[in-house]
């Protein structure tokens, strides 16, 4: 990806922009203040602005900090934006900042469709199950297939996927040994005829994927122009965050809102690409990496919570590094305050330890590696805190699973250093 820094004070975008962020790099603080100045500059009622996110918390925090960027406008010595800041705040229950199943009830409202929430969680997956085990089931009696155990998982699992890529074409792959080719073409069918079901039936009761199924299919249907148009003149903008976390389906619904040749329309993707962290629940990064086709290309480059020194070896360190495709590093510079280092003088702000190789994964040498990384850790922990500069609480290591972060406590607890634990639970088993 290349882009040019992003001007927070320039003018306004328009058409459709995707920005790159990176961690620190003020993104909440940029959707806030574009917000605002959409409402105060432009100017746009507040109610008419379209804001998404990934999660409901992310969401309530996203509408607290417009809200409060708002409140902090009307003091402005401009009386006119100042009037119109306070219109804002007062208007701003009317305000449309939520996730993108909130974004789909406002879609089938306004395509006048009633809309009556599944209240079971997991239904979606559920239902998957239900339809392959009881329908699919009859039907592969029929067909005379062979349907054990294994195969039904299988099933469960493509249909899964298949939901998630509302374009995807469902083809039979070559089976071994020849002859098999007919019953490979025999199970895509009724993958196909399972995915064609579980749409049918999340219209009954919606729940949180068949909603966002039911509005792909009105933006997208034989009458989406309609909605299409509707909802382009409702929300002339729209700004997506943590946008490298939507998946095929959701992004076919902003993309069919939001085109980007529209004159009218501006769509702002703001994201981390490297932070995609969902691809297990149909995250696909490459919507966000294609979102810059036809569009600017901007990053956010000033990082507002390291020191410059830490930065310059980070930027060393990660240069022209690549994580997937059309993903890069972008090098990223200190805010002013933070141009010098607040580490004691003579402590190295970055090293490099190389615990050994990684063996396989059920060799005892890759045990032994693991025990020889987390004991790195645990003695750095040790050695920063025996300057007196830095407690407990200062402190803080990142692993990358759950097994690392287990071996970093035991050692940690072996030297008797105090320590708590966040955050290291499957992010599968986490609520959005």
């Amino acid at each position: 990806m290349t882009g040019i820094p992003f001007d927070l004070g320039g003018p306004l975008p328009s058409g459709r922009v995707r920005l790159e962020a990176s961690a620190g790099t003020g993104k909440t603080h940029t959707v806030a203040e574009l917000v605002t100045r959409y409402v105060v500059e432009r100017p746009l009622p507040v109610g008419r602005l379209l804001v998404t996110t990934f999660t409901t918390a992310a969401a309530a925090e996203l509408r607290e900090r417009c809200r409060a960027r708002l409140v902090g406008e009307t003091a402005h010595t401009d009386a006119g934006r100042a009037a119109r800041a306070r219109e804002a705040v007062a208007d701003f229950d009317n305000a449309t900042i939520s996730t993108i199943h909130g974004i789909c009830h406002r879609v089938l409202r306004l395509a006048g469709r009633p809309v009556r929430m599944e209240d079971r969680p997991g239904r979606s997956t559920a239902l998957v199950a239900e339809v392959v085990n009881d329908w699919l089931v009859c039907e592969g009696r029929e067909r005379n297939l062979p349907l054990d155990t294994k195969r039904l998982e299988r099933i469960e699992a493509a249909v899964q996927r298949a939901l998630g890529f509302p374009s995807a074409r469902i083809v039979p792959a070559p089976m071994e040994p020849p002859g098999a080719d007919d019953e490979a073409a025999a199970l895509a069918r009724l993958v196909g005829d399972a995915v064609r079901e579980v749409r049918r039936r999340s219209r009954e009761a919606v729940s949180f994927d068949g909603l966002l199924y039911a509005a792909h299919e009105a933006v997208t249907g034989a009458q989406g122009a309609a909605l299409r148009d509707l909802m382009g003149r409702r929300f002339p903008v729209a700004i997506v965050d943590e946008a490298q976390d939507t998946d095929p389906l959701q992004w076919g619904i902003v993309d069919a809102l939001y085109p980007p040749d529209h004159p009218e329309r501006t769509l702002i993707v703001v994201g981390d690409p490297k932070q995609s962290i969902y691809a297990f629940r149909g995250a696909d990064v490459s919507a966000f990496v294609r979102a810059g086709a036809g569009a600017g290309t901007f990053s956010l480059g000033v990082n507002y919570r390291s020191d410059q020194p830490l930065l310059d070896g980070l930027n060393t360190l990660l240069d022209q590094a690549t994580f997937g495709a059309g993903i890069s590093y972008r090098p990223v510079q200190a805010s002013e305050k933070h141009r010098s280092s607040r580490a004691p003088a003579g402590m190295p702000l970055l090293e490099l330890v190389v615990a050994g190789e990684e063996a396989d994964e059920d060799d005892e040498e890759r045990a032994a590696t693991g025990f020889a990384m987390a004991d790195a850790a645990a003695a750095r922990v040790a050695h920063a805190m025996a300057t007196g500069y830095w407690s407990p609480r200062q402190v803080a290591v990142l692993v990358g699973t759950r097994r690392e972060g287990a071996a970093v406590a035991r050692t940690l607890r072996l030297r008797r250093i105090p320590f708590t634990t966040a955050g290291t639970s499957s992010v599968a088993r986490e609520e959005g």
